[in-house]
């Protein structure tokens, strides 16, 4: 693992392996260990695996658009063509709630900025100055996503049901 911009070998001491387990790598460990049980589970562990692949990605800018491609994994129809990323901010500020009111406000700027970072790279060939506090927090709510679809993954067993669940 590394947290250097040159990709080095970092060593994971006592402590930060401590905090790796508070923000969810025990949670995701756990979930990988169980083989999938429905389509739901395998959709998840398919996440979880990307995640690691993208969060080890040097080139930021395509590891953001990794992690949206998680999210349109998980939270949008199959078929699903139009609105995609404001179903994506419906669903997700529906899937982690918060007592807080200015969070939700916070992730439609959050998934709006990293949305348009993806799409100026993916479709007009340019790179947008990244602003490196919200990558940490969207990466950080992907794995939050992830650890509650974990836990939803005992009672819904498709895509299709979670999506139901998120809209009612």
């Amino acid at each position: 693992m590394s947290f250097s911009a040159k990709n080095e070998p970092f060593t994971i001491k006592k402590e930060l392996y401590n905090e790796l387990q508070k923000v969810g790598l025990k949670t995701l460990s756990d979930f990988i260990t169980d083989k999938p049980q429905n389509e739901l589970s395998e959709l998840i562990s398919q996440a979880i695996t990307l995640y690691s692949y993208s969060i080890s990605t040097f080139d930021i800018h395509l590891r953001i658009s990794h992690l949206i491609t998680i999210y349109e994994s998980l939270l949008l129809e199959y078929d699903r063509k139009y609105k995609m990323e404001a179903s994506v901010k419906k669903r997700i500020k529906k899937l982690i709630p918060t007592n807080r009111p200015q969070h939700s406000a916070y992730l439609e700027v959050l998934f709006g900025e990293m949305y348009q970072v993806r799409h100026k790279m993916v479709h007009k060939a340019r790179r947008l100055h990244l602003n490196m506090d919200y990558v940490r927090e969207f990466q950080l709510t992907t794995i939050e996503m992830i650890k509650a679809l974990c836990h939803l993954s005992n009672s819904l067993a498709s895509k299709e049901q979670l999506i139901e669940y998120l809209d009612n």
